[in-house]
C-alpha cells in the first residue's frame, strides 16, 4: 500500500478528506503507479464506478470548483455533475449559484438544464436568470424536476407554433397534391 493509498483509508471514517483528496489519490494511483480502475477500487475498497467518479473529478474540474469542493461548498454529485461541462461554465455555474442562493436540487437542474441548452444565448439567460427554470411554478406536480418542467414547456411551445401553422391556410397553388397532403399531414 502506498501512503496515498493508507491515509485514504485512515481518514475515511471521520470523513475528513474531501472528494477532491480522494480524486487526487486516485489520479496519483492511477497515472503514477499504473494501476487499473479495478486494482484501484480494491485497494480503497470502493467500487469501480466511484473510483470512476473520483477521477473525473481531478481530470475535468475547474481548479476554482476543486477549491470550492475542497472547502465543502460544493458537494460531490454537483461537482459529479459539473464534470460535463467546461471550465469556464463551471465557473459561470458556481457564481449563479452564489448569487442566487440556489440549493443543491436548484444547482443540479441548472447543470441540466446548460446541458439541453439550444445556444450560448439560452446558456446566458440560463445564468443570469436561473430561478424560472430550476424552482417550479407548478406546485401541483411535485413529481417533476426543474429539468422536466423546462422541456414541458419548450414541447409547450413547439406544439403551440404546430398548431398555428395548421389553423393557416395552404394556399390553392404552387403546391403538388403530394405536398398539400404532407403539409395537412
Amino acid at each position: 500500500i502506498t501512503l496515498a493509498v493508507a491515509v485514504l483509508l485512515a481518514n475515511a471514517p471521520q470523513r475528513t478528506l474531501t472528494p477532491m483528496d480522494e480524486a487526487r489519490v486516485v489520479s496519483s494511483l492511477r497515472c503514477e503507479d499504473g494501476l487499473s480502475l479495478s486494482a484501484i477500487a480494491g485497494i480503497c475498497g470502493r467500487k469501480r464506478g466511484w473510483v470512476e467518479r473520483r477521477l473525473l473529478l481531478g481530470e475535468k474540474l475547474s481548479p476554482t470548483i476543486q477549491g470550492l469542493v475542497d472547502r465543502g461548498r460544493i458537494g460531490p454529485t454537483l461537482a459529479d455533475a459539473l464534470c460535463a461541462l467546461k471550465a469556464g461554465d463551471q465557473n459561470s455555474v458556481a457564481e449563479t449559484i452564489d448569487r442566487h442562493g440556489l440549493k443543491s436540487q436548484e444547482a443540479l437542474a441548472l447543470v441540466a438544464a446548460l446541458e439541453v441548452a439550444e445556444d450560448d444565448d439560452e446558456r446566458r439567460r440560463l445564468l443570469k436568470d436561473p430561478i424560472p427554470v430550476v424552482r417550479q411554478r407548478d406546485h401541483t406536480s411535485p413529481s417533476l424536476g426543474a429539468l422536466a418542467v423546462q422541456l414541458t414547456e419548450k414541447l409547450s411551445r413547439v406544439r403551440e407554433a404546430l398548431e398555428s401553422f395548421a389553423a393557416d391556410d395552404l394556399p390553392d397553388q404552387g403546391l403538388t397534391p403530394a405536398e398539400r397532403r404532407r403539409l395537412e399531414a
